[in-house]
């Protein structure tokens, strides 16, 4: 919160868990199937749109996507609406957090979402009857038969919308189709918004797709080494996740004072893993660096934005 300088009119999490193999015995780690084959622990991760890390939960390796979510929500709305009373929050996340609990929780709090939706028969006949429908609703002949052919050709992407509600959910959700038509066959995706105004094409382009992003930010999460939990307790373990959090947030604070854009990876190679010499004075610390190092320059810019005074060379 304190990285911005005033109040944003709103901010966007993503949601996302990422396994973490395990060696040995440690408690709590499991065995998962599926595309993992390996024992594992999950821990649930919380990035906001710009890479801040603001939750690294450690789970259990048989823990779902959607677990611990709602409780981590709760906290995080209450602590954003304390500082900004007036922010919009928007929560993006895949199908593995379909929840009913959790939509009517965001329904009844003011707070937005756009989350994937796991495919189903019933959706896909909502799909294919709107989009007929939609073609046959065209008035000028030629513009009918070209969203014909479209529809029918080699590869084409339309975008559509409706109501629906699954039998455990305590209403109907605005549910948008994105579909892609190729020479493998139909390819459909969902997800269920509570966002009511843009078309079906923004919302899932231009807020639902973006989450991918937090993919990347995970990848550099582990960069820090994160996967490395190998103390025997789980409590122990959760403690190591915090300190590599801390890591990537302290990294991802550096990086937004370089105007060189460089991968998170290279950043630590350039400026973190650095030989230097630490003297400790009385009222002061210094760090003496080698006459060679390559990005001395950079690193002392950067230094004294936090404050240094300068650096000397060994």
């Amino acid at each position: 919160m304190d990285c911005h300088p005033k109040a944003p009119k709103r901010v966007v999490l993503d949601f996302d868990g990422s396994a973490i193999e395990t060696f040995g015995l440690q408690l709590n780690a499991f065995y998962r199937s599926g595309p993992y084959q390996k024992f594992m622990y999950f821990p649930l991760f919380v990035f906001d749109d710009k890479g801040w890390l603001l939750v690294a939960a450690l789970r259990p390796g048989d823990h779902g996507e959607v677990q611990l979510a709602l409780p981590v929500l709760k906290r995080l709305v209450k602590m954003l609406r304390k500082a900004w009373p007036n922010v919009e929050i928007v929560i993006r996340a895949d199908g593995a957090f379909t929840n009913s609990e959790l939509y009517r929780w965001m329904d009844n709090n003011r707070v937005k979402y756009a989350l994937g939706l796991k495919h189903n028969n019933a959706l896909l006949s909502k799909t294919r009857l709107g989009e007929m429908k939609r073609i046959r609703g065209i008035d000028d002949r030629e513009q009918r038969l070209k969203a014909g052919k479209d529809f029918h050709s080699r590869r084409a992407r339309a975008f559509g919308d409706f109501k629906y509600k699954a039998e455990s959910w305590d209403r109907e959700r605005r549910v948008i189709a994105r579909c892609d038509y190729t020479d493998d066959g139909l390819e459909v995706r969902y997800i269920v918004t509570n966002i009511t105004k843009p078309v079906a094409k923004h919302v899932y382009e231009q807020i639902y797709c973006r989450r991918a992003l937090c993919e990347g930010w995970i990848k550099n999460m582990k960069e820090t080494n994160c996967s490395r939990l190998s103390c025997s307790q789980f409590k122990a373990n959760a403690f190591r996740l915090l300190l590599h959090a801390l890591a990537y947030s302290l990294i991802n604070q550096l990086q937004s004072k370089f105007s060189e854009r460089i991968s998170f990876a290279q950043f630590q190679r350039r400026y973190i893993a650095v030989s230097v010499q630490i003297c400790e004075k009385r009222q002061s610390v210094q760090f003496k660096m080698a006459s060679s190092y390559a990005h001395a320059k950079e690193f002392r810019r950067c230094a004294k934005s936090f404050g240094a005074r300068t650096t000397v060379a060994a």
